[in-house]
């Protein structure tokens, strides 16, 4: 029933677009659905938005970030690539589907993305705190520190970066030097923090 019924909304939706709406429309309506959790109706309408004008970087995009929603992770990953691939420039892109290829266990294809995106984008951040992740997972705490101290100069008021920092220097048994971020991620407003100050900071 749930398929006949995205039928003909489909039908209905390329009516639609027979009768003047243009991918633009398509992707503003779709954005709309997105907001309001209707991830059905705005996969139809970003489809069709993209069948409308193939080179429109957004609608890949959203396409992806509403496939990530409904766990659809390689077609996600897919429609980041094609959104890239037509804007090298989006940042958001560039980020989710690293973060998304760690997800799914391709840390060497990761680890690319992190490194194309400090790259392209050397004063991103998160760019930085993501690549530290990565490298925390692969046990390389002190590659894992160096980017965490990029990201802190590039942004100090992040207290997830101390935190992560932190908890990077407790791996490495350094831990004045965790605590110290603790403390630093706490003021800046991680509760968390606190919990691993009492934990490890007697």
């Amino acid at each position: 029933m749930r398929k006949i019924v995205l039928l003909f909304c489909s039908l209905f939706l390329l009516l639609g677009s027979c009768l003047g709406q243009t991918a633009e429309d398509w992707l503003k309506s779709a954005i709309k659905h997105i907001e309001n959790g209707e991830y059905e109706r705005a996969l139809i309408g970003l489809n069709i938005a993209i069948k409308t004008d193939p080179s429109m970087a957004e609608a890949y995009f959203y396409r992806g970030a509403v496939k990530e929603s409904t766990e659809d992770y390689w077609g996600a990953i897919s429609d980041y690539t094609a959104s890239i691939r037509i804007d090298p420039n989006n940042i958001v892109a560039n980020e989710m589907r690293g973060r998304l290829k760690q997800k799914m266990g391709d840390n060497e294809g990761a680890m690319q993305d992190f490194n194309e995106m400090i790259k392209r984008f050397p004063g991103f951040a998160m760019g930085y705190e993501n690549r530290g992740l990565l490298k925390c997972k692969l046990q390389d705490f002190y590659g894992a520190i160096e980017d965490y101290n990029k990201a802190v100069s590039l942004n100090p008021q992040n207290e997830e970066s101390f935190l992560l920092r932190g908890l990077a220097y407790l791996q490495l048994r350094q831990i004045p030097n965790a605590c110290r971020d603790f403390g630093k991620s706490g003021e800046l407003g991680n509760m968390k923090a606190y919990n691993l100050i009492k934990d490890y900071c007697h």
